[in-house]
């Protein structure tokens, strides 16, 4: 085999040996990535059962359709709490 064939077959080697550690590294991030994303998700569905635990212990239905969570404005009433699905279904069911 001449130089010049030995030499771009080491560098082709090389150039793909890089390219596995880039995917490599890649790979690494998102499986990091993804693994904060788990970890705040867990959070935030914990913390949304305690507030629902809360307002249920208080006797205050966090639904659209509570008259505690609705303000008289005018003719309107303007809702404080954005629609959950729980609300919405039932909100569905009702029309």
């Amino acid at each position: 085999m001449s130089n010049k064939k030995a030499r771009r077959l080491d560098e082709t080697l090389q150039e793909k040996d890089r390219a596995m550690v880039q995917v490599e590294a890649e790979k690494q991030a998102a499986l990091h990535a993804k693994g904060q994303l788990e970890e705040e998700h867990a959070t935030l569905v914990k913390l949304q059962g305690e507030e629902k635990s809360k307002a249920m212990l208080m006797g205050v239905s966090l639904c659209c359709c509570s008259p505690r969570k609705e303000v008289a404005k005018g003719d309107m009433f303007i809702l404080e709490a954005p629609l959950d699905k729980e609300c919405s279904v039932l909100g569905s069911e009702a029309a």
